[in-house]
């Protein structure tokens, strides 16, 4: 909402996850974040700026395709090498199992150990191995997230991997539904969330194909909102005894001044005829 920044300096700090929408920083000419841990794809809102005049991004972990800027004749470094984009061409596209990759962990805010592992623009590729991910042949077959602390929710794309055979997100702190788009996976052997916080409605798979214990909430409505109802009625509760408590203190306040401003007219009053009889 800074409409009027000219300049962000953030180099050499340990920053990380994605870059916001930028779209409303129509005055920013200056933008370095060297040397942080940035994950996530550099977003067209930035990327579309006008007003870019010098763009520093370098030795961070950014990822998806090296963008390409729209400004005329800004200044940029941002060595491909030293992210973690697909290619080192800038707007060339990356490989589709590759952005359906993306896309999973965007839903957990791109982590950094993926951003640090998941180099180049094939994920199958025996010289670089993918952390999670095991492919046979050019499929990816297996996607075993199980323990890595992710937060965040299930993405519908998994479905988009349809040679999966085993998805492995147990152990984690994963809050949300099941996508219903991932009973769509026909060679789907394993889908195993245990141990997470998942609620709402469980989809239908196959036989032995989901495994759910540990996750209480899972057949429930979604908690955060049922505890923002209670929450709220248990406010108007508080509201109306609070509304109640101040209108009997007004009520007593009244009650007694009235009370106090009669026993001082009747003293006085006494005062006078008693003054009369003397």
């Amino acid at each position: 909402n800074m409409t009027s920044l000219t300049e962000v300096s953030l180099q050499g700090n340990a920053f990380s996850g994605p870059l916001p929408d930028m779209s409303g920083l129509v005055s920013l000419t200056k933008f370095n974040v060297r040397e942080n841990q940035l994950t996530g794809l550099v977003p067209s809102s930035f990327t579309e700026l006008q007003s870019l005049a010098v763009v520093n991004m370098t030795n961070n972990l950014f990822q998806g395709s090296t963008p390409t800027f729209k400004a005329k004749n800004v200044a940029v470094d941002i060595t491909p090498r030293l992210n973690s984009f697909c290619s080192d061409s800038p707007g060339v596209p990356c490989d589709p199992r590759v952005n359906t990759l993306l896309a999973i962990v965007e839903a957990f805010g791109y982590p950094v150990r993926f951003a640090q592992s998941w180099k180049g623009n094939d994920p199958c590729s025996s010289k670089n191995v993918w952390v999670g991910i095991t492919c046979t042949g050019a499929d990816i077959t297996v996607i075993n997230f199980k323990g890595m602390g992710l937060k965040g929710t299930i993405s519908p794309r998994f479905a988009d991997l349809t040679s999966l055979r085993v998805i492995n997100l147990s152990q984690n702190n994963l809050t949300g539904v099941i996508p219903q788009e991932l009973t769509k996976l026909t060679s789907l052997a394993t889908l195993d969330v245990s141990n997470n916080q998942l609620y709402g409605k469980v989809p239908v798979f196959g036989p032995n194909v989901l495994i759910t214990t540990g996750n209480p909430d899972l057949g429930k409505d979604d908690p955060g909102h049922a505890s923002g109802s209670s929450g709220s009625n248990a406010g108007k509760v508080v509201g109306y005894v609070f509304g109640v408590v101040l209108g009997l203190l007004l009520i007593g306040l009244i009650i007694f001044f009235v009370v106090k401003k009669r026993k001082q007219n009747r003293k006085k009053y006494q005062q006078q005829h008693s003054g009369e009889e003397d």
